[in-house]
């Protein structure tokens, strides 16, 4: 993976001689992920509508290698979806060879600019500095981080510890 190349190709937020470095790291936004480089004090925008290849390349280059990458297709849309998943947790979605979605699960690390992540306890998320309207469903009990800004909680089913089981923004796929 080159970094420099797949730096300068993501966006024109991207400059070309702003390489994404390896000691980067990549938080949760409603409008795509968040790169945030060095110490933390750059950061750089991989908004959904990216390519898909080079978006790709740069979380390959921050995670290391995906253990899961496959198209599928998709309901209700009949098309397909392309499917990236890291064994950190993270997986990103995409269609058309564009950067469409992203998933945080499992042992995900990955935090919003609120610091709410996987394992995040409700009552921090009552706490929380943005407003999070909670919502329940046919598949469970679930949030909206702030008000229209794309990102979809899901909480567990656990009545003594309820804390974010997966947090998602962007378009995603049921396949089978």
């Amino acid at each position: 993976v080159n970094p420099q190349v797949a730096a300068a190709q993501v966006t024109p937020k991207i400059e070309e001689t702003q390489p994404v470095e390896t000691s980067a790291s990549v938080g949760l936004a409603g409008e795509g992920l968040r790169l945030f480089v060095g110490d933390g004090s750059q950061t750089r925008a991989l908004d959904f509508g990216s390519e898909m290849a080079i978006a790709v390349d740069i979380l390959t280059n921050v995670w290391g290698e995906p253990f899961f990458a496959s198209a599928v297709l998709c309901e209700p849309r009949n098309q397909l979806f392309d499917i990236v998943q890291w064994p950190n947790g993270m997986m990103v979605g995409g269609i058309a060879g564009e950067f469409v979605g992203w998933r945080a699960q499992d042992n995900a690390k990955a935090t919003t600019m609120y610091g709410l992540g996987i394992g995040t306890p409700i009552a921090e998320l009552r706490d929380a500095a943005v407003a999070i309207n909670f919502f329940e469903d046919n598949i469970g009990k679930g949030f909206y981080v702030g008000e229209g800004n794309g990102i979809e909680g899901r909480l567990s089913a656990s009545a003594d510890d309820v804390v974010v089981e997966y947090l998602q923004a962007g378009d995603h796929c049921v396949y089978h």
